[in-house]
């Protein structure tokens, strides 16, 4: 159930609440090593399909799954992938090489190719080594979903006199168009040490 294309490892996994071909590698020399969810089996329900089997020949990802006791099989190509729009991603914790001084986050930025109609980047700030996030808005309280969008910019108002932060944005898809991230921005004042 392991297959490698464009030097990117693809493999089936059963998760109760993801299921489907996952992928990790680099999509570019420069991009960093990730775990994604590359394709789903079926967008209806995902935890009623376990994985048999997979193979991948030119575009076309060739799937097989057993749902609820019924063998199924799917062919995905590139032509018309179904998108999640439960997507995430999450960034490292950022200190800022000052792990003891207190910072304010004051700009956060979304950087992505030209956004498709009816897709949207959501952006999540944590703060000092916290579970939970707290949704951030642009300055007129909007979300990043412009049409043709490049730059998200971000005003987060509550993050002050922190040690580290960590961001996520979440993706809407619109069935067959995602919004594609290039990269997220922090900018934080670093305060004097006490």
């Amino acid at each position: 159930m392991v297959s490698q294309k464009d030097g990117v490892l693809y493999f089936a996994i059963y998760k109760t609440d993801k299921t489907g071909i996952y992928a990790l590698g680099q999509i570019d020399s420069d991009a960093p090593i990730a775990l994604v969810l590359a394709k789903r089996f079926l967008t209806t329900d995902y935890s009623a399909h376990k994985p048999t089997g997979l193979f991948i020949h030119g575009s076309n990802f060739y799937g097989a799954y057993d749902n609820s006791g019924a063998l199924c099989s799917r062919c995905e190509s590139a032509n018309s992938p179904s998108r999640s729009s439960n997507a995430v991603i999450e960034t490292i914790w950022h200190d800022y090489g000052t792990p003891l001084q207190k910072k304010d986050l004051i700009r956060a930025y979304i950087n992505a190719y030209p956004l498709v109609a009816n897709t949207s980047l959501n952006l999540y700030i944590a703060s000092d080594f916290g579970t939970s996030y707290t949704q951030v808005k642009r300055p007129d309280d909007s979300i990043f979903n412009t049409t043709n969008g490049l730059l998200g910019l971000f005003k987060p108002a509550a993050f002050v006199n922190k040690f580290a932060f960590k961001a996520k944005v979440a993706f809407t898809s619109s069935t067959t168009s995602s919004p594609k991230l290039q990269s997220i921005g922090l900018r934080v004042n670093i305060k004097d040490a006490e």
